[in-house]
Order: C-alpha cells, then structure tokens, then sequence
C-alpha cells in the first residue's frame, strides 16, 4: 500500500481555544470551549496517491442534484446516492486516464507536462479576464468552498485526462479512420440505426392539469406564458397552485385529438386548454420529428452514417483507453461509496 494511502483517510484540522494568561492576582481562565478536532475534508477514494476529496465530489454532484430537483420536484436520498457514485466514478475514471497520460503514445513525460501547463495557465488567464481581478477570481473561488491551489489540482487532473484522450483517441482516430469507415461498415450501421432515417412523424408531449375553482383561468394563462417562455412542465406547475404534471409522453402513448395535435407538430406548439374530469389541462410539443424515408444512397443519410460511425469508433477508443489505464493505476475507494 502507498505511504500516502495510509495517512488520506482524512483531513484534520484542530481547533484550540485560547487560554487566558494567569497572573499572580488571578485563577487561569479555563478554555471558553471543548478542544476538539473539526472536519474540515475527507478522502473518498484514491487513484495511486492521487486523492479525491469529498470537497470535490460535493462541487461536482451539487448541479447535477439541483438539475433533478428541478426536473422532478424532489429527490430521495438513494437517488442522491447514486448520482454520488456516478460521478466519484467519473472522477476516478478521469484520474485514471491522467495518470496513464504520460505513457500513451511517443509523447515524453516532459512534453506532457508543458502541455499541462501551458493549459493551466491558459485557463488562468480567462478567469481573471472574465471577472476582471485577480481577487475577483479569489472570492468567486471562496464563494464555491474552493482556494486556487485546489483549483489548479482539479485543473491539472482535467488536463491531463483531456491531454490522454486526444492522444489514445483522437490522435489514433485521424491514422485509421478511413480504414474503420468502410462502406461495409456503413451499411451495417444503417441497417442497425434503420428508424433513424426511415419512421412516421414523432412527437413527446408534456402537459399540466389544473385543479380548483379558477382552473380554467389558471390553464389559459399559462398556456400563453408556455407560448412566450420556454419553460419546462414542472417549472410552469410551479407558477401555479393546485397543478399536476405529465412529462414527456410519447405520441405513440396517446389517444384521439391529443395524439392528432402531438403528431402535427412543431416542437414548442401550445395547445389551447381542455376541459378534462378532473380539471383543464395544457399540452405542449417538447419534441418533435417529421416523418422520414432517408435511403441509403442519400447524401444527408451517408453523412449522417459517417458521424454515427465516428462516434462509435471513439467509444471503442476510449474504452481501450481507459482498460489500459485501468491497468496502470491502483484505485481505493471509500466503503461508503462501494
């Protein structure tokens, strides 16, 4: 085990309390509180001696939480959980690719780290640019529980990884992309992605049910401020009391005039309100495709096709990336996150 692994658990500081000084006319004062050790960060996995702070993790979980909070009104504590390990995943995936960074390809670990560098302080010099000072950039930081050394490791991790990628991925990529994108493997994709180019018309629908004695007023305001605004369901429900949202249903799950309005398209089309038995309800287009008889042979299904396949052969670089990785590091991960 690393020297450094075993001293990461966690992150300490002690708080002393200051104790008066005594004088020969008076008693020493005793201590105003209890001396006692104050959490200030914990470890929550390692990759070699490479520590993950919980100060990390918790920066990088709180949008995504915040992002499903709004989307679904709530979040339960093991929804919470899981998006805690997703990205202490990422993270551990994007340590890993950094540290096997200086070993990919003909690049020497010198060149790798000027790279860093020169990247860092690339990105240094904008953040001071957009918020005007060097102290700007100070409190913008403090604001976020983080000081610029902090910064600069997660900045130098974020590097690194991006650095690792563009030469096991992109750089491997330009050399052999005419031989992985032959027209065998063209028509193969086309004959797996078929109903992206050949379907009827598409559509997903949202929609919000007003309740109450003034539930149909309610319902044609709204619907003009959907109109206007391009608000989500639930966020539009939040204007409202007494309200209950449908997201994101698909044409195909509904029926009659509903179905008939969602399948006419377009996208952001509002429907006037309807009285239903529970209330007045409001629907709107959230998505929507025409209908589509792409062939083969059609210069705008073969480009297509070539990015499909693009996009593909990066996953598989990728990922063979990131075994190799997975072979050059050694990764510890908290028990609370296992």
């Amino acid at each position: 085990m690393p020297a450094a692994r075993r001293f990461l658990p966690a992150l300490l500081t002690i708080a002393l309390s200051p104790i008066a000084h005594a004088s020969a006319a008076t008693a020493p004062q005793a201590p105003k509180r209890a001396d006692r050790p104050t959490l200030i960060d914990t470890v929550v996995a390692t990759v070699n001696d490479n520590a993950i702070l919980w100060s990390e993790l918790r920066s990088a979980v709180t949008g995504r939480v915040n992002t499903e909070i709004a989307q679904a009104g709530g979040i339960t504590p093991q929804r919470e959980r899981a998006i805690q390990r997703e990205v202490l995943n990422e993270l551990i995936n994007q340590r890993r690719m950094g540290q096997a960074a200086k070993t990919f390809g003909a690049t020497t670990p010198e060149q790798v780290e000027s790279m860093v560098q020169s990247m860092m302080d690339r990105d240094r010099q904008e953040m001071v640019r957009d918020l005007g000072t060097q102290t700007a950039v100070s409190r913008e930081l403090q604001r976020t529980g983080r000081t610029w050394q902090t910064k600069q490791a997660e900045l130098r991790q974020q590097k690194l990884a991006e650095i690792a990628e563009s030469i096991a991925v992109y750089s491997r990529l330009s050399q052999q992309s005419n031989l992985h994108l032959t027209p065998l493997m063209l028509r193969q994709t086309y004959a797996r992605h078929r109903d992206l180019f050949v379907h009827p018309p598409q559509a997903q629908v949202s929609q919000v049910l007003f309740r109450g004695a003034e539930a149909e007023n309610r319902a044609r305001e709204a619907a003009e401020i959907w109109r206007r605004q391009g608000l989500s369901a639930r966020e539009l429900a939040n204007r409202f009391p007494d309200t209950l949202v449908l997201d994101d249903l698909l044409a195909t799950q509904l029926t009659g005039e509903l179905r008939d309005f969602a399948l006419q398209g377009p996208q952001g089309q509002v429907r006037d309100p309807v009285a239903v038995p529970a209330g007045f309800q409001v629907a709107k287009v959230v998505q929507f495709a025409g209908a589509r008889n792409g062939r083969f042979e059609d210069p705008e299904v073969q480009e297509q096709l070539r990015e499909l396949c693009r996009r593909q052969v990066v996953l598989e670089f990728r990922q063979q990336a990131l075994e190799l990785a997975r072979d050059r590091t050694e990764v510890w991960v908290s028990p609370y996150f296992r």
